[in-house]
């Protein structure tokens, strides 16, 4: 063997014991860095699995987050809801609170007007009934005098019917006359229960002004009427006027008190009910 064969046989010797020696030492690093690197997968594991733990504490809570973030937001919506129900009925009362204070503000200056025109009329109904009451005394005497007078009318009645039997015989003329004297006998029977004095009224009913009225009031209880003409338009004590409607004879009425522009009237002789508004008229006849 040369010598330059032994050289490399020595020099491969002492790489090959270089590269055992460097093996040796690579090896027992290789397992410590093994034993680091399972003991570093272990610990990277057991966080792994511990952060896969909490994602799902926290994806729990996000979703219970969530569904309470849902339902407060469908309360909050309903909420609303009712609130705006609330304010547009509030509004609504509102405007039906305004509309009845207005209404309540009309009705209050009509019941104003309406107790002063009941005060007015009640201050005249206490006059009329006073006069009413002034009346009654002065026809329970008339009464008595009617009474008095209804004997004198049988009495005479009775003459008059022997007078007929003897005038029976009598002319054509006569028997008219008879029909006459028994005309006006029954005109002054009825004046007699109308109370009023024949020949009084006589004068008066030739000398009557030509007056129109109207009927303002009917006491059917006192049995008078009001009209609306007085002293100022002519009307005196006893005056009759004739009630109509329609051109229909409804009453006859006897003045018996007068004043400046209205006048109460007795009824006389009744035909049909009077009423508020019908025509009353000196001068018409039934």
């Amino acid at each position: 063997m040369t010598f330059w064969a032994k050289l490399l046989t020595v020099v491969v010797f002492i790489l090959s014991l270089i590269f055992a020696s460097m093996s040796a030492a690579l090896f027992g690093k290789r397992e410590d860095f093994r034993s680091q690197l399972e003991k570093t997968a272990s610990e990277y594991k057991q966080k792994q699995e511990e952060w896969k733990q909490k994602s799902d504490e926290l994806t729990g809570k996000l979703n219970q987050a969530a569904a309470e973030v849902a339902l407060a937001k469908s309360e909050r919506d309903a909420s609303q809801l009712r609130l705006d129900t609330l304010i547009h009925e509030g509004e609504r009362r509102d405007a039906d609170l305004k509309q009845r204070m207005i209404e309540d503000e009309k009705d209050k200056n009509l019941n104003l007007e309406l107790a002063a025109s009941l005060k007015s009329l009640g201050t005249q109904v206490t006059s009329l009934l006073a006069d009413t009451n002034s009346l009654k005394t002065e026809n329970t005497s008339l009464t008595t005098k009617l009474s008095e007078e209804q004997s004198r009318s049988n009495k005479l009645a009775k003459e008059n019917t022997d007078l007929t039997a003897s005038l029976k015989s009598t002319t054509e003329a006569k028997e008219k006359d008879e029909a006459t004297l028994k005309m006006n006998d029954e005109i002054f029977a009825e004046l007699s229960r109308r109370n009023v004095a024949w020949r009084e009224l006589i004068t008066q009913w030739t000398t009557l002004p030509d007056i129109k009225a109207k009927v303002l009031k009917v006491d059917t209880e006192s049995n008078f009427v009001l009209l609306n003409v007085g002293l100022k338009q002519g009307v005196k004590k006893n005056y009759e006027f004739s009630i109509f409607r329609d051109g229909l004879f409804v009453a006859k009425v006897n003045v018996f008190d007068v004043q400046d522009d209205l006048c109460a009237a007795r009824i006389v002789v009744p035909k049909l009910a009077i009423q508020r508004g019908d025509n009353a008229w000196t001068r018409l006849s039934d």
